[in-house]
């Protein structure tokens, strides 16, 4: 008798327990008929590119807290880290500079030289920095994907907008420059926060979509950095367009980097015409470059779990 009440007690808190969980009764169970279980499917949240923009905006705190964190990780151990962020741009203009004044070399820049290469470089190097950042952002936070969920988009995000604070330490002592040489700038800066947003759209474009490149193989990883390299000596970066000739103009005019380093430099200084023509492209070129990438990075997400 104590063992079938025993027995009676358990059957009686194990239904108990099961009918916890479970869902309300339904006129099925009621009748006595066996009822389906309920199946819940999560699946990603997948609404083109302005859910991705909705999303990213609810997830503001995750995205000041990462780059936070990236730019505590990146200088909290350097003592002199204002230097080092400024150390490489400032070296290669000199040096430019140097290697220019001795040759006599013409670049056909109507702006003291010195001016016009340090604020190509450190633009050129955000953008190196930005667009590789976001290629190899989901390597780096593979350990943070593996806990929790959040949009994938977040870590390459984060990657880009972490370019514009070395870009604003990096622009300190280009300040101090056309102070020194009596450049101020002009009507034209105003644009500036615009030539900024085509400038991180063409950078997160480029980067998501290596970064789905680079999930089928490690080949596209090298051919980036090749790229990256390459882009630095066929930009208006170290010389002016007009030492080109006519005839490789329109190759010249391809690379959309062009347009937004121009239209950079009529940002900052006075009398530094707007290129409109370049930047309309280079603008159509880093929306075409975010769309595609973005639904590259999209299809890949399923290799970059399976490669974490």
């Amino acid at each position: 008798m104590a063992n079938a009440e025993n027995t009676g007690t358990m059957g009686k808190d194990g239904a108990e327990q099961a009918s916890v969980g479970a869902p309300a009764a339904t006129a099925e169970t009621r009748n006595g008929k066996g009822a389906k279980p309920v199946v819940t499917v999560i699946t990603p949240h997948d609404g083109g590119a302005n859910c991705s923009i909705r999303q990213m905006f609810k997830y503001r705190g995750l995205i000041r807290s990462m780059i936070w964190r990236n730019l505590r990780q990146q200088f909290d151990e350097l003592a002199l880290g204002f230097f080092w962020a400024t150390a490489r741009p400032l070296a290669m203009a000199f040096v430019f500079s140097f290697i220019k004044s001795r040759t006599g070399a013409n670049m056909k820049v109507d702006l003291p030289y010195m001016l016009y290469f340090y604020s190509g470089i450190i633009l050129w190097f955000a953008f190196v920095e930005a667009s590789r950042g976001a290629a190899m952002s989901m390597v780096k936070e593979a350990g943070l994907l593996k806990k929790i969920y959040f949009p994938r988009t977040i870590p390459p995000l984060v990657a880009t907008l972490l370019s514009l604070y070395n870009l604003s330490i990096s622009a300190i002592p280009l300040v101090g420059f056309m102070i020194w040489y009596g450049v101020p700038p002009g009507l034209n800066l105003v644009f500036l926060p615009l030539v900024l947003c085509v400038f991180l759209l063409l950078a997160y474009g480029v980067g998501i979509m290596f970064a789905a490149l680079g999930s089928l193989s490690k080949d596209f990883e090298r051919l980036f950095s090749i790229i990256l390299y390459v882009g630095l000596f066929v930009s208006p970066v170290i010389y002016s367009p007009e030492i080109i000739s006519n005839r490789a103009q329109l190759i010249f005019n391809l690379n959309p980097m062009s347009g937004i380093l121009l239209s950079f430099r009529a940002c900052l200084f006075q009398g530094y015409p707007f290129p409109w023509e370049q930047f309309g492209y280079s603008a159509g070129f880093a929306v075409v470059m975010y769309f595609l990438g973005t639904s590259m990075f999209k299809k890949a997400l399923t290799y970059f779990l399976d490669r974490m």
